[in-house]
């Protein structure tokens, strides 16, 4: 059974919070690769930039393939990703995909407010022009989000939301570029 285990899951999602970690897993599920995937937590941005490289570097399998999650936190997008991208060990870059989140992950809870609804997180409609807006553009989508839902903790939220996405949404191009990442992968030999 162990050998099984290591053989099959051979998807690694560096994630840098709990929050990220019940997204992926729940968008793995969706998509049918759940026994596929390692999901790795970190405490924070900060400690998944510091850690990454090594973790990759030591991966003992040779064909791990390696998907690292960030918020994009109001920085440059592609400048951010060029520079996680530089941290990753020359010879697994081929098999590293990096996406960024525009700009927290509450931006694509945002981005589908039927997901919101059905998991119970809304105490207050959400604003026409939030729906209407690009979520991705959205400058402070975890300010807004918690303003517009239940008190139930952040954790909790991705937790209830994430069985209620959408994979097929294309209402935030970040959640779609993050869904194909995943599913490139999973193609990748």
């Amino acid at each position: 059974m162990v050998e099984r285990d290591i053989l099959v899951r051979d998807i690694l999602v560096f994630v840098e919070e709990p929050s990220a970690y019940e997204i992926a897993r729940a968008v793995a599920r969706k998509l049918g690769l759940l026994e596929r995937v390692t999901i790795l937590t970190h405490q924070g941005a900060g400690d998944l930039e510091r850690s990454l490289a090594n973790k990759i570097a030591n991966d003992p399998l040779p064909n791990s393939k390696f998907l690292i999650l960030r918020d994009a936190d109001n920085k440059d997008c592609r400048a951010l990703k060029r520079d996680i991208r530089e941290r990753v060990p020359r010879g697994k870059r081929a098999r590293t995909v990096v996406r960024i989140v525009c700009q927290e992950l509450e931006a694509w809870y945002l981005a589908q407010p039927d997901a919101l609804v059905a998991a119970g997180a809304l105490a207050r409609q959400i604003p026409k022009k939030v729906l209407n807006a690009n979520a991705d553009a959205i400058g402070d989508p975890k300010r807004l989000f918690l303003s517009l839902a239940h008190d139930k903790g952040q954790i909790e939220h991705a937790r209830r939301i994430g069985p209620e996405l959408d994979i097929l949404s294309t209402q935030s191009a970040s959640f779609r570029h993050f869904v194909s990442g995943l599913r490139k992968l999973a193609e990748m030999q």
